[in-house]
């Protein structure tokens, strides 16, 4: 969109830059520049390219401008095992928050469906990559 900041300025503005991280810039945010990055993904031309999870508790967000072609990854520590969802603004984003549920265990806030994607009971585990799996209730 026309006098927006490009993708790479405002994660830079937003967040701190792993030195050396290839091939994209990766950038670490806290919950509150996390937030403000949902915000400014309202108004802007951004795809979403990858949400995925890391032991313990980090959420990973691969971003794309569509004008200029540019990459980034924002990374999320969330130590309460909660963030905010990414699908209310991408929905195509839910399957992949919904998988980051199933298998670490991190919860997205403000997520529509939570019905698991992955896990459908037959584990011997729930959230088999997260710090601490959990056994299934059995039934």
């Amino acid at each position: 969109m026309f006098g927006l900041p490009p993708l790479l300025s405002v994660l830079g503005r937003l967040g701190r830059e792993v030195p050396g991280h290839r091939p994209w810039p990766r950038f670490i945010v806290d919950r509150a520049h996390w937030e403000a990055l949902l915000e400014e993904m309202a108004g802007a031309d951004w795809a979403v390219l990858g949400v995925w999870g890391e032991r313990p508790h980090t959420v990973h967000l691969a971003l794309r401008e569509e004008m200029s072609g540019d990459i980034g990854v924002v990374s999320f520590d969330a130590p309460n095992g909660h963030y905010p969802a990414v699908s209310p603004l991408r929905p195509a984003a839910i399957r992949l928050e919904r998988t980051l549920h199933d298998l670490f265990g991190l919860i997205p806030d403000g997520l529509e469906d939570r019905r698991p994607w992955l896990d459908h009971g037959n584990w011997n585990q729930r959230a088999p990559l997260s710090e601490h799996p959990a056994v299934p209730l059995q039934r």
